[in-house]
């Protein structure tokens, strides 16, 4: 990887690629010493942004060891001495060799390399070596009035599981109130602590897909009127078919495929031409595509057919259309109870630092200053495992100190594109791509 740090420009807007253990902290730390000992930058001017505390932490000291040899070297450096000798370790090498550089490129003499890298010794505790969320943190407190925000800080709350037991109590309690929605919530969350244990990704900042959409309840109404309807003229001879066919062994009658009719009769039997809040669980067994797939091997020809069947599947489509838009509606209730309890504890967590820093970032009058400002600040920013990065990180990132960023500032992405599938850990591989392109 020594190759990478010297080859890598640190002037422009660039991508290194790496899969896990391959050594992508020692390139980050690698590409942080050349900026200081071959470009000259002070250790105060270089960002480098990582994703978890334990990775800065280790950074950090990455860096700081990289600078102290560096700084020893110089020491007993003398005219003349070469770029390479033979035993050296692989970082004892690549600091060899930048300072080899940075002595015959730039005309810099020896004495004055030796202060300036016993002085960037010296600087370590002043690096801005951090996570996403504590950068986010520095610029807008540094930056109060560019970016809009109080003088006085909120707290950032990093543990969200009170805050979403308060907010899913609320819920709960309200929502099972409603006699239209109280057995999906029920259904969907089984009790307060499981809906709690949902808010963490109902409430996540990428949109809910599918959208929800309008007219559901009607075209639940509808399809339930032509079930019903179905049910009347035919349903005791299609679920005798179904019995004669299981009994025939054209159906499975595995305990875990077996169709229950039995629960099926029940329930039919039960409802009325207003549609019921829930369909039953057993009816999706019901459905055209379900009964072929029971049908035992080359039996599909005398599977059961009845228009009950073909009556099923638009009746479930829409009653999972109205979960939906009740998914929908959780969502938003859930969000504004969050930020209505962090207005009144003064609290914000880490989204909340994200969408604070892209809104300054975009915002189309501040933005440019804002920008402007934290690129004179940090000439060269350093992200590692980019992979873990969202559409919002990159916007914050690309509007600071990517392609429209003017003067002689860079941009480095460190990352492992293997892993930008791992939604889980936050990573957007649409995001990766597009940032690569």
């Amino acid at each position: 990887m020594s190759q990478v740090v010297l080859a890598t420009p640190l002037d422009a807007l660039g991508l290194v690629e790496a899969s896990a253990g391959t050594g992508k902290t020692y390139t980050l730390a690698g590409l942080f010493a050349r900026a200081v000992i071959a470009q000259r930058r002070a250790v105060p001017d270089v960002l480098a942004v990582t994703f978890t505390i334990r990775a800065t932490q280790e950074l950090h000291e990455r860096v700081r060891g990289l600078l102290l040899r560096a700084a020893e070297l110089a020491a007993h450096w003398h005219d003349g001495d070469p770029s390479m000798l033979e035993g050296d370790s692989a970082s004892t090498a690549l600091l060899r060799q930048l300072i080899h550089d940075a002595l015959a490129d730039d005309g810099e003499s020896l004495p004055v390399l030796r202060r300036r890298l016993a002085r960037a010794a010296r600087e370590m505790d002043q690096a801005a070596i951090t996570t996403i969320h504590g950068f986010c943190q520095r610029v807008l407190g540094e930056h109060a009035l560019e970016t809009g925000q109080v003088l006085r800080a909120a707290e950032v709350v990093t543990n969200l599981r009170e805050a979403r037991e308060a907010i899913a109590v609320d819920l709960w309690r309200d929502w099972n109130a409603r006699a239209d929605d109280n057995a999906w919530l029920r259904t969907a969350y089984t009790d307060p602590s499981g809906l709690a244990d949902a808010l963490d990704d109902l409430m996540a900042p990428e949109p809910l897909l599918p959208a929800s959409t309008a007219g559901a309840r009607n075209a639940r109404d509808d399809a339930w009127s032509q079930l019903h309807a179905m049910y009347r003229q035919h349903g005791e001879y299609a679920l005798q078919q179904v019995e004669d066919a299981t009994t025939a062994r054209v159906l499975s009658s595995a305990k875990d495929r077996k169709i229950d009719v039995a629960a099926l009769r029940g329930w039919f039997s039960l409802q009325g031409t207003n549609p019921p809040r829930q369909p039953a669980p057993e009816l999706a067994q019901l459905t055209n595509a379900n009964l072929l797939a029971q049908c035992l091997q080359k039996k599909e020809a005398q599977c059961p057919q009845s228009p009950l069947f073909d009556a099923v599947e638009p009746y479930l489509r829409a009653c999972e259309a109205i979960d939906l838009q009740r998914m929908h509606a959780l969502r938003s209730e859930a969000i504004a109870r969050d930020r209505a309890r962090k207005h009144a504890f003064q609290q914000r967590d880490f989204d909340d630092l994200i969408d604070a820093m892209l809104a300054a970032v975009t915002d189309p009058v501040a933005g440019p200053r804002l920008c402007a400002a934290v690129r004179a600040q940090f000439p060269l920013a350093l992200i590692d495992e980019f992979q873990d990065t969202d559409t919002r990180q990159w916007t914050i990132f690309e509007r600071l100190f990517g392609s429209d960023a003017s003067g002689s500032g860079g941009l480095l992405l460190v990352g492992d594109p293997k892993q930008a599938i791992y939604r889980f850990r936050g990573g957007d591989v649409h995001t990766y791509q597009r940032a690569r392109a």
